[in-house]
């Protein structure tokens, strides 16, 4: 009963301890740091520039000056553009910061930041960052600038959801997605991006603001539900349909001009023909402004009639948008490849199968084809004396080819031969070849018509039977003999 007591005492002191730590843990993690004793300012921020920053809004007379935890504390705001600051070293001591701008550094790592919780605005914009993920605790922030960093990745954005303002313009960023929980967001812009699709965003519905220029954007279905737009900027992207802004009430600043749009290519022919992708507000299509190469409009296709091969054909469109605040010029081009390509004709004995192959491509074999009492050779690149194509090397010229395949006649086996053999009255046998099918003999190995073979006569050495019965009975003499002289 002893043990069972002390086992519970050590078990409840064990879960105590664990608790204690586990909180201690917890705690250290959103806590910044603190420095125990006064220090001087130089030796807590390592980058001059901070640190005569620092001074200056500690008023110190030197970075040389000590000071207290309590000093950093008074900071609430600091700013260093284009000062050439390579570390932020010692920031995480300035536990009251609210507001941080270092646009325009040489800042690669942010991690001193993780824990300065009490930020509402940051701004890093023009600093070569790739790693942002330091940021993720930072749930106070309202509005935050990355404009012209290293960043592709925004995962560690998506739980800032007091965010109010976002600036990712100019950077190598394709996903959104984890900006879709982002539901405060009021103004967000995306410009010289590579993003594309902007379906994360279809349910912020208190953005006002929206900034995708010069992107990849080409669906802007998404925006249809964003009914808080009243700016939107969607210049130079690739933009074929406004139909889905048609109903947002209440925007009155829209950019819509110089969308490039590229169709995918299509096989060259002397006449081409392209369906216009282009719709205004209610989805009708808009009629192309200019048309290349003399091609022609009549709704709903475009036509070229053209002589030889060019690499594309174009059409520019211009119409003017009427939306219910305000008018704005929807404009750009559309370009539409071509794709130079003509066709690989195989022929079997006169059957024929075709490939329509890309000049300078590699041309793909074709299934072997079998032939009854023939081995096929290979394709040719002409009926008789052709080069044999290799399949691995040659490529399609600028120019419809044939190629032709060829076999080679199996060979037969020679008739089968037999030898006639013919008793004679000497007791031997005379062997006579038999004639092939083209009436000449089958050659025997010394040249000769007959090959005479002498044969034992009857009754000669080869009858041994006599001379075995006489062994067995010998033998059998034997054993009776010496039983006979064993018993005397």
């Amino acid at each position: 009963k002893r043990n069972k007591v002390i086992l519970r005492i050590v078990v409840t002191l064990a879960a105590v301890l664990a608790i204690t730590f586990w909180v201690g843990m917890s705690s250290k993690e959103v806590q910044a740091a603190v420095i125990e004793q006064p220090t001087p300012i130089n030796e807590i921020f390592t980058d001059p520039v901070v640190a005569d920053n620092v001074k200056t809004l500690l008023e110190k007379a030197d970075v040389t000056d000590e000071v207290t935890q309590t000093d950093l504390d008074s900071i609430t705001q600091l700013s260093a553009k284009s000062a050439g600051i390579t570390t932020i070293e010692g920031m995480q001591y300035l536990t009251n910061l609210s507001e941080l701008e270092l646009t325009d550094n040489q800042i690669t790592d942010v991690s001193p930041l993780a824990n300065l919780t009490k930020i509402t605005e940051l701004g890093l914009s023009g600093n070569p960052l790739k790693d942002v993920s330091a940021l993720a605790g930072l749930k106070s922030l309202t509005t935050m600038h990355l404009i012209y960093t290293d960043i592709t990745d925004v995962t560690s954005l998506a739980g800032l959801t007091n965010l109010q303002e976002l600036n990712l313009d100019i950077n190598q960023i394709t996903d959104i997605s984890p900006l879709a929980a982002l539901t405060n967001l009021q103004t967000l812009s995306l410009g010289y991006t590579q993003v594309s699709d902007l379906t994360p965003i279809a349910n912020l519905s208190k953005l006002t603001i929206l900034n995708a220029e010069n992107s990849k954007v080409s669906d802007i279905s998404p925006l249809a539900s964003l009914s808080s737009l009243t700016e939107v900027y969607l210049r130079e992207n690739q933009i074929s349909d406004v139909s889905p802004l048609a109903n947002i009430p209440n925007l009155s600043i829209i950019e819509l001009t110089d969308q490039i749009i590229t169709n995918q290519p299509v096989y060259y022919q002397n006449k081409i023909i392209v369906p216009n992708v282009i719709k205004g507000l209610s989805g009708e299509l808009i009629a192309p402004d200019t048309i290349s190469d003399n091609g022609a409009y009549t709704s709903p296709d475009l036509t070229w009639d053209l002589n030889s091969y060019i690499n594309s054909v174009s059409y520019t469109f211009n119409q003017s948008i009427a939306f219910k605040n305000t008018t704005v010029p929807f404009s750009g081009t559309v370009t539409q490849p071509l794709t130079e390509a003509y066709t690989a004709v195989f022929d079997v004995d006169g059957e024929q199968t075709s490939l329509t192959v890309v000049v300078n491509e590699l041309i793909e074999e074709p299934t072997v084809p079998t032939k009854e009492g023939y081995t096929f050779d290979g394709w040719y690149d002409a009926e008789t004396n052709g080069n044999k194509w290799d399949f691995a090397v040659d490529k399609m010229p600028a120019s419809d080819i044939t190629l032709y395949a060829k076999f080679t006649e199996n060979e037969e086996p020679n008739a089968s031969s037999s030898i006639n053999v013919e008793p004679n009255d000497d007791n031997s046998i005379t062997v006579k070849p038999t004639e092939n099918n083209d009436g000449t003999n089958n050659p025997n190995s010394s040249g000769d018509d007959k090959i005479n073979i002498k044969l034992p006569i009857t009754g000669d050495e080869w009858n041994v039977l006599p001379i075995f019965v006489g062994a067995v009975l010998i033998g059998m003499g034997l054993v009776l003999f010496r039983k006979k002289r064993q018993t005397k």
